[in-house]
């Protein structure tokens, strides 16, 4: 085993709370998402072992996304690394295209804003 999979390998103990509790999956997987950007943030300034950009990608594209915008720009790292934010970009469009589509089938529903009146 490469020390690259152990980024990959952490999604298996995650899987579970996708099927039997949402909230905890989402909560699980920005934890991740929050400590791997902060930990690559860390390490490029110190010049240690980075986390593989697939690896940044890859949680985002699990759930991590909002995680992952907060600590990019909270700690101001990669969003001016073209080679990485325009792969970002397309994780948020699938996942809004995936979102939309989903509600479009009723497969899930977000609740009414009231005007407060």
């Amino acid at each position: 085993m490469k020390k690259n999979d152990l980024f990959y390998i952490l999604f298996f103990p995650v899987m579970p709370f996708l099927f039997f509790h949402l909230p905890a999956y989402f909560l699980t997987v920005s934890a991740i998402t929050i400590f791997l950007y902060g930990w690559d943030k860390w390490a490029a300034v110190r010049n240690h072992w980075r986390v593989p950009e697939c690896a940044l990608l890859f949680w985002a594209l699990a759930g991590g996304s909002p995680a992952a915008i907060l600590m990019m720009f909270l700690c101001r790292h990669k969003v001016s690394k073209p080679a990485f934010f325009i792969p970002f970009l397309l994780v948020l469009a699938l996942q809004c295209s995936a979102v939309t589509y989903a509600q479009y089938r009723g497969w899930i529903t977000f609740p009414a804003l009231s005007g407060g009146g």
